[in-house]
């Protein structure tokens, strides 16, 4: 998260908030996107070759900044509500760099044990970004997004961040995917039925929503509060600065 340094030790540090029509064509990117996605997803038949692969493009398309004011504020909302993120950097340029891991019970069971895990996608190996095409999340990189994105008049905040003049520094958070935030539901969600598809009978158990967190801002993460995937991280950044050049842009609108 980019902020400029004060002037003065003690001063106020400054953020680059998304401009307003940026936010308002994001927005409306991400519901016009979600949309068509449902009605693709609705005429096609549950659990098909078509479904899988449809729904695998639209968690790709989901998980992959833009390099245009709209598609990189549209992104950033998406980051909003994938992961806790404080709420004072909402809305806030921000650069979202996400990791996942896949574990097989054997995974589970060292980690119980404080072992480290040992299956291909559980993390056992370090990750790193790259700028190479061809890498792809099956390459070296996994999962692990390059970003980049013009600073320039395409930037989307509301002032340019111009590393030439300003002091700009960065705040770099460790952020978890959101998830639930009532025990009860994880609880209502691990019944055997629910993954059927079956009615709950909420008279027996203990599986209503907790009364308490009904007006409740903050509570638990369930289940991440309890485990890290990611415990070390190195960041390196570098910005190309180019005087008098401006990027070419076609007639669909897309940089070139």
């Amino acid at each position: 998260i980019p902020f400029l340094e004060p002037d003065e030790e003690g001063g106020v540090i400054t953020y680059f908030n998304l401009d307003q029509s940026s936010l308002d064509a994001a927005v409306q990117l991400n519901r016009s996107v979600h949309e068509a996605t449902v009605a693709r997803l609705g005429a096609l038949v549950t659990n098909s070759e078509e479904y899988i692969a449809a729904e695998q493009e639209a968690e790709r398309l989901y998980n992959t900044p833009g390099q245009g004011p709209t598609e990189a504020a549209a992104y950033i909302l998406r980051m909003q509500e994938k992961f806790v993120i404080p709420e004072e950097f909402r809305n806030k340029m921000m650069y979202v760099f996400q990791y996942s891991a896949e574990f097989t019970k054997q995974d589970l069971a060292n980690i119980w044990q404080n072992v480290a895990p040992t299956s291909d996608f559980s993390g056992k190996e370090l990750r790193y970004s790259t700028v190479d095409s061809t890498q792809g999340i099956s390459g070296v990189s996994q999962d692990v997004q390059y970003v980049s994105n013009f600073l320039n008049e395409l930037s989307p905040t509301e002032v340019p961040m111009d590393f030439k003049k300003d002091k700009i520094r960065w705040i770099v958070i460790k952020a978890k995917q959101r998830a639930e935030f009532d025990l009860n539901i994880v609880k209502r969600n691990s019944l055997r039925g629910v993954d059927l598809g079956l009615t709950v009978d909420d008279s027996r158990g203990t599986f209503n929503a907790t009364p308490e967190l009904e007006n409740s801002k903050y509570s638990f993460n369930w289940p991440y509060d309890f485990f890290s995937i990611v415990e070390l991280v190195k960041l390196e950044g570098k910005v190309d600065i180019f005087d008098g050049v401006a990027p070419i842009i076609d007639e669909s609108g897309e940089d070139q």
